[in-house]
């Protein structure tokens, strides 16, 4: 690497729109824009969406070139499409460091190492975060495969969760654990708040739900968590959903039926979501499971109390003894949370004031940054050593 250029990072996500690794690698990006050559390599491409727009132009502020891989579908094709645009862009762009984010980049690489080898001309630095606590899904045995060829990446979780969800995904597929030496945990970072709470008009308490439309994220649940939550009484409310995905269906139909005491609004994932939440008086996220739920330490930085679950990934969030956490997939408990907060959001908005400073300092996309850039410089570093030591080799057996 030339002391004359910045050392370039290619960042692979999945695609630009709505997800929490997306929204992490971008923030990132604009954490060390100054310090490095950055690149996006999108394997389901820019999505036509305000989501995704949005995301482009941040990236597009900050003069991150990006580059689509395919709009197939990936199990149809797609994946080798968009493996070999990786591998040709990889071969083309030389990047110092290449920055997995997910399952789908992690596997679109590994096919493009098979198209062409070392598909840079030179190996990269590979590192990737991990960003969930449950791994592959369906696709185990592929996922193992994956893993053999990753098990001396250097792997950055984003909560200690996430890490554990890993191990135990290795171990539980045949692998060994990921050695100390080239894994740690770096929390996910978000910008803080930028619009201060007001006192709101009069009118419905407002609770809000933003996120992928998905098992995971427990959304499913909304009905029966609702009705509870008006069988015991509050006073009277309005549930808007932000967010796209395969339960939208189902909830549109829930909703056009209708809830006494509740008005219920389904409404498209916004790249807004900060600002609108000094609109509202409760986030709800009933998940199954989270890496790290981002939208928490966002609300929490705003100042707006979240009802969430006592699940790995989310409750690495809040303060010990938060208050308003229930079992996953009970939704007699989390509806009795959601009506209890209901009748007295003042006590709760003014405890949540308490909570602003502590999710700050360890959520800042700030510290992320920092923490990230230390690593950026020792994986270089190791790069180099690396290399310098294999020329002394290779010249010396040629001496021999």
């Amino acid at each position: 690497m030339s002391a004359q250029r910045r050392p370039r990072v290619l960042q692979v996500i999945h695609h630009l729109d709505l997800g929490g690794s997306e929204e992490v690698a971008i923030s990132l990006s604009e954490q060390l824009q100054g310090e490095y050559d950055l690149s996006f390599f999108a394997v389901r491409g820019i999505r036509d969406t305000a989501v995704g727009q949005a995301m482009k132009r941040r990236l597009d502020q900050i003069g991150a070139r990006v580059h689509s891989g395919t709009t197939l579908e990936l199990k149809r094709g797609g994946f080798l499409v968009a493996a070999a645009r990786l591998a040709a862009l990889t071969r083309r762009l030389r990047p110092d460091i290449v920055h997995l984010h997910t399952e789908v980049p992690e596997l679109t690489h590994a096919f493009s190492q098979g198209f062409l080898g070392s598909a840079a001309g030179r190996p990269s630095v590979l590192t990737r975060t991990l960003h969930n606590t449950v791994y592959w899904g369906p696709w185990q045995w592929l996922g193992s495969q994956v893993e053999k060829r990753l098990s001396a990446v250097t792997a950055l979780a984003c909560s200690n969760a996430a890490l554990e969800g890993m191990q135990s995904f290795r171990t539980g597929n045949g692998l060994a654990p990921l050695a100390p030496a080239v894994r740690r945990v770096i929390y996910n970072g978000v910008a803080p708040a930028t619009t201060a709470r007001t006192a709101r008009a009069a009118g419905p308490l407002r609770v809000m739900v933003a996120g992928r439309l998905e098992p995971q994220k427990g959304v499913d649940l909304l009905p029966a968590i609702v009705a509870r939550a008006a069988s015991l009484g509050h006073p009277p409310a309005e549930l808007n959903i932000y967010g796209s995905g395969s339960l939208q269906p189902d909830l549109e139909g829930w909703a056009a039926q209708g809830v006494p005491g509740w008005t219920i609004n389904l409404l498209a994932p916004t790249p807004h979501l900060r600002e609108l939440m000094a609109q509202h008086d409760l986030l709800l996220m009933p998940s199954r499971f989270e890496g790290l739920a981002l939208v928490a330490a966002e609300a929490l930085m705003a100042g707006l109390p979240v009802i969430g679950t006592r699940i790995a990934g989310l409750s690495e969030v809040f303060p010990d003894q938060y208050p308003l956490l229930a079992p996953p997939e009970d939704s007699l408990a989390i509806g009795e949370l959601l009506a209890e907060s209901l009748r007295d959001t003042q006590r709760l908005l003014a405890l949540s004031q308490g909570w602003i400073a502590l999710t700050t300092e360890k959520f800042s996309a700030s510290r992320m940054g920092r923490e990230y850039g230390e690593m950026y410089r020792q994986l270089l570093q190791g790069s180099v050593t690396g290399a310098a030591s294999r020329l002394a080799e290779s010249q010396a057996t040629e001496r021999v």
